[in-house]
This record gives structure tokens, sequence and C-alpha cells, in this order.
């Protein structure tokens, strides 16, 4: 993939598949058809903008910290059905023809060398108090919606509490507890999710990690192997939250 644009102020992570149910082994990918909105793919970036107007911030202060930018993406030595997006996305342009009824969205057919297409997203800054406190609060005022806006957030908060919080019976006690452990202090999801990244950073990285024989591969990672790569620490922070009822 080669991205053309402007630079972000931070670093920019391209999404391909969203996978939601934790195996013990692997991940497997979510591709039931959504019920709510054929436009999933805009919502994160829609609810947090009506989030920081419902805490009542000017458009100014609003703009210090979020600002909608624009990239292209163009397929270099790929061919693939994903259409690749990032977060907080609002707006996919060019001349794609894609379907969006499931939580990964896919073009048509096959796209490779040369295909490109927009991507229009909210950038937000989130080392700014007024962001974290936002998410700090965590607050869904749902009455701040029209009547079809409403129902689609409610069903969506319906639909991701239901498929993003699953642990399998191998994720062991030890694994669960480690977790209470490490966010007992905290009394909001934010600085939880924090207290558990900061504490996998502990971990040190390799792109040649030991061999885990654990039945569990999480469970593995964390007491046995106790290093790795990308995969390793994403699956420990998924499943990690979800041992605290917080949805991955």
């Amino acid at each position: 993939l080669r991205v053309i644009g402007n630079r972000t102020e931070d670093n920019l992570y391209i999404v391909g598949n969203y996978f939601n149910e934790y195996t013990g082994k692997n991940w497997l990918k979510d591709d039931s058809k959504l019920e709510y909105s054929n436009e999933e793919y805009r919502l994160d970036s829609l609810q947090l903008m009506k989030a920081f107007e419902n805490q009542g911030y000017s458009e100014d202060e609003i703009n210090d910290f979020a600002k909608y930018k624009t990239i292209t993406l163009e397929y270099v030595n790929i061919r693939t059905t994903t259409l690749f997006t990032v977060g907080n996305l609002y707006e996919i342009e060019g001349d794609t023809v894609f379907n969006s009824d499931t939580t990964n969205v896919l073009f048509d057919k096959s796209r490779g060398n040369g295909d490109n297409y927009k991507l229009r997203f909210l950038e937000v800054d989130y080392s700014n108090p007024l962001v974290t406190e936002t998410i700090k609060e965590n607050k869904q005022n749902y009455s701040s919606y029209d009547e079809e806006m409403k129902d689609i957030i409610e069903a969506r908060d319906a639909y991701i509490e239901a498929n993003y919080s699953y642990l399998p019976d191998t994720v062991p006690d030890r694994v669960y507890d480690l977790t209470q452990d490490v966010t007992e202090e905290y009394s909001n999801d934010y600085d939880k999710l924090r207290a558990i990244e900061e504490y996998l950073r502990t971990y040190p990285y390799t792109k040649t990690p030991k061999d885990i024989e654990n039945k569990d591969f999480v469970d593995g990672f964390l007491f046995e192997a106790q290093e790795g790569y990308c995969t390793y620490y994403a699956s420990a922070m998924a499943v990690m939250a979800r041992c605290i009822h917080i949805p991955t």
C-alpha cells in the first residue's frame, strides 16, 4: 500500500479486517450482516463528534483537537477484495463499488496495482485533556440524536456488546486475576485500558518469540513466553479488556 497525502500529526494505522471471536488459539472474522446501518464505518467519527458537542465544547475548541483530513490509498504489489480503512473514518471517496453490510468493508471485486481511493477521516489529538475527559466520562446521550440515528446507535451498542465481549473457557483464571490486579485502582474504562497497555509494554518485543505450548495463546504469552510481536500484544490487550467486561 502507498499512502498519499499530508502527514498526520500522529501515527496513522491502516485497518484491513476486523476479527471478533477469540478461540483460544486465533481470531475469527466477523462477517455477520449488520441489521442497523450500511455505513458502519462512519459511526465512530460521528459518535465522537457528537460526544464533543454534548460536552459543550465550542467549535474553536473542537477544531484544536479534531480535524478532518483526506488521504489516498494506492494498491501496490497486492490484489485483494479488502478495502483498507483508517480509524474514525468519515467517508470513502472515489470510483469504487464496495459492500459495507458487515463490519469489514469489501470491494465488489478484487483490486490490485494502481487502484486507489480516498479516505476522509477525523484526526483526533488524544493527548488533549478535553478529549481524555470526554472519553473517560463515556456517556451516551441518545436524546441528542434524531430518532433514526438514535435507533442506529442503540442497535450498534447492543451489537458490539453481544459480538465483541465473548471469551472461551480456555482462558484460565490467572488471566482474569492478572487483569484485575493491573486495573483495580481505576474507575473508568479509559484508565483501565491505559493501565493494560502500559503493563503490556513491559514485555520485550521480538520477532522470534519462544514457542507457546499452553492451551490458550494469550495465557501462554502472558505467563510463559512473556515476549512477542504485534499480534501477541493486540490479542492480549483485547482479551484482558474482555476479562473486565470491556468489548474489543
